[in-house]
């Protein structure tokens, strides 16, 4: 009951009783508390209502607010969307354009492709017409493996082009250019004061141009032997020369003989042409030469007096002691 009473006489209670209320000031209050508690209330009454109008008026300016806000993302959305149209519209014209462009470098491409075919035609062409005069400087400086090359380089271009009457007159003109090549090739390996150096740059040359290769390596063994043959036997000559100069002339023959092998078979082993009777030759040449050699030694050192037989003969041979003057 006292809980009930307070709250129908609480001013802030939801059951706040106006009359009931009254009554009970009129009671317990006399007029000038009264009075008081009137201005009291009206002072609370008009901070009441002022809160309440700030409150209305920051509500209503919020609620402005969020309607610009809402407004500005609407607009915002709108631009957006004309944006993602332009972007869209802009992104389709690119690709047509770059459509167009590859089309178009495609086609600058074959035809770049198709200049740069004739240029290499148009080249050659003019590399052919020039060959004649060019292997014929080339011979004269005798530069022939240079020609030999240039020719091959050329020679399906020259096939290719044969059934033409003009290209028929180069080709004529380039093979007896050729021939005379050969002729001085043939010439230097048929003659014996060619060095074996010289006689390899021949053989390799010769090969090359497409020389019968066993004809070749008959020919190149028989000058090789020859002329090696030649200097063992000059060796033999007077004035005799002591051993120990002797043996060093066989140093020098053996590396002019290993040099020979290892050229030989360089050029001879890349062609798939059986050579079995032509190396044969070359061994049977190698067994004369070494024999011819060591006999030509052994005569040297029988001819030595008896005393210095033993002395010098293991010496020079194998190099283990001091040569002296036989």
């Amino acid at each position: 009951m006292n809980n009930f009473k307070l709250n129908v006489e609480d001013l802030n209670s939801s059951g706040f009783n106006l009359d009931l209320y009254l009554q009970q000031t009129n009671k317990t209050c006399n007029l000038n508390e009264i009075l008081l508690f009137e201005r009291d209330l009206f002072e609370e009454i008009s901070v009441f209502q002022s809160d309440k109008q700030t409150l209305v008026y920051d509500n209503y300016n919020k609620f402005i607010s969020a309607t610009n806000t809402i407004g500005k993302i609407k607009y915002d959305f709108i631009k957006m969307e004309d944006e993602m149209k332009s972007l869209a519209s802009n992104m389709e014209s690119m690709t047509i354009f770059y459509d167009s462009i590859t089309c178009t470098l495609q086609d600058s491409h074959s035809e770049i492709s198709r200049i740069l075919k004739i240029r290499a035609y148009l080249k050659n062409l003019q590399f052919l017409i020039k060959l004649p005069d060019k292997l014929k400087m080339q011979t004269q400086s005798k530069k022939y493996l240079e020609a030999a090359q240039d020719y091959l380089n050329v020679q399906k271009d020259l096939y290719h082009y044969c059934h033409l009457g003009s290209f028929q007159i180069i080709q004529q003109e380039i093979n007896y250019i050729l021939e005379e090549i050969k002729t001085n090739l043939w010439e230097n390996l048929n003659c014996t004061h060619t060095k074996v150096k010289e006689l390899s740059y021949s053989v390799n040359i010769l090969l090359t141009l497409r020389e019968p290769p066993k004809k070749l390596a008959d020919k190149y063994i028989r000058n090789v032997e020859k002329q090696l043959t030649e200097k063992v036997v000059e060796w033999n000559k007077p004035p005799v020369i002591n051993l120990f100069e002797y043996a060093n002339l066989g140093v020098k023959l053996m590396e002019e003989l290993c040099s020979f092998i290892c050229e030989f078979d360089q050029m001879f082993d890349v062609i798939n042409i059986p050579l079995k009777e032509t190396k044969k030759s070359l061994d049977r040449m190698i067994k004369g030469l070494m024999t011819l050699f060591f006999e030509s030694i052994q005569v040297k050192i029988d001819s030595l007096p008896k005393d210095k037989q033993i002395v010098n003969s293991p010496g020079i041979i194998f190099g283990d002691q001091s040569p002296r003057s036989s």
